[in-house]
């Protein structure tokens, strides 16, 4: 059974790209240019992919809160089933994905990591309502209306309302939980 989370991932990276994205179509509209532009996409979602599914795999275990505990266990099985889509895109494209996140993603995966009990709850979740929020305006103002790629662009399509799905739930219960300091 397909999970329609599985790809859900793959543009929570895009984020990051985003910006670069916008300015690289500006310099280049080339064929070449967009797909060295797809193939950096395919590597930013697998590290934030990564990067996601780490921390979520750690809120499940760490999490003081129920609500905070199952929240972060559908993130990290969403997140994990996502990894075979890279393995397999990234292949299309020619893309290796790195095994190691970045420095800066450890340290802030770190940074969150180290805390514990409530403070540690409300750092997860204020970090997934700000993360979601932030990759649904970057698929809003730059993903969609410059894709060039028609799969690309279909798939960023597809994925979207599980990303208003995970963004609603993690501000509900941060409302239950209080906004982080």
């Amino acid at each position: 059974m397909r999970r329609p989370y599985l790809p859900l991932a793959l543009f929570v990276a895009f984020l990051l790209a985003a910006p670069s994205f916008a300015a690289d179509e500006k310099k280049d509209q080339s064929s070449g240019a967009q797909a060295d532009t797809d193939k950096c996409f395919i590597e930013m979602a697998a590290i934030g992919n990564k990067f996601e599914a780490q921390l979520s795999q750690a809120a499940a275990q760490q999490a003081s809160d129920q609500q905070v505990k199952d929240f972060a266990q559908k993130m990290a099985d969403d997140h994990k089933n996502a990894e075979q889509q890279y393995q397999q895109v990234a292949e299309k494209l020619g893309v290796n994905i790195p095994n190691e996140l970045p420095q800066i993603k450890q340290r802030k995966l770190d940074a969150i990591k180290s805390l514990q009990g409530a403070d540690f709850d409300k750092a997860y979740i204020a970090h997934e309502v700000a993360y979601h929020q932030q990759v649904l305006d970057a698929i809003d103002s730059t993903l969609v209306p410059n894709a060039k790629n028609a799969e690309l662009k279909a798939l960023i399509v597809k994925v979207r309302p599980a990303f208003v799905g995970h963004h609603e739930h993690a501000k509900q219960i941060q409302s239950k939980l209080g906004k982080a300091a």
